[in-house]
């Protein structure tokens, strides 16, 4: 028997991401077996989204940069420039939620942000924003 590992892709959708985004795999992960009949193990699954409230690449204070998306760990984009744009607070009032720097949604281009994590078939998965 083949197990599959397939992968989930979290969008953030909105204006702002100002908050880490908590992740929990509620069920254990089996072994697969290959058409060959060896075992191996599956990828853990992660507990938390990388670098989810945008603390990577550092900004200085009350200031936005944008950014590759290579330049910020764990995300990426579906803008057509792959640029993401990150804020520290206070920048124009708005502060992070969590941490000290958050992501605007469309940086150069209309887009979303998003990860692709590992999942196991069968597998239960709780998400919250």
């Amino acid at each position: 028997m083949v197990r599959f590992v397939s992968r989930v892709r979290l969008l953030a959708l909105g204006v702002l991401v100002a908050a880490s985004i908590p992740l929990s795999a509620l069920s254990s992960l089996q072994s697969p077996v290959n058409a060959g009949g060896s075992t191996g193990t599956c990828p853990s699954a992660p507990t938390q989204l990388a670098n989810s409230s945008f603390e990577e690449p550092i900004l200085p204070s009350n200031s936005y940069k944008i950014v590759p998306e290579s330049l910020v760990p764990g995300w990426a984009t579906t803008a057509t420039t792959k640029n993401i744009e990150l804020w520290a607070s206070v920048f124009q009032g708005v502060s992070a939620k969590e941490g000290r720097q958050f992501a605007e949604l469309n940086a150069d281009a209309a887009g979303a942000l998003y990860q692709d994590l590992p999942t196991t078939p069968g597998q239960k998965l709780v998400w919250s924003l």
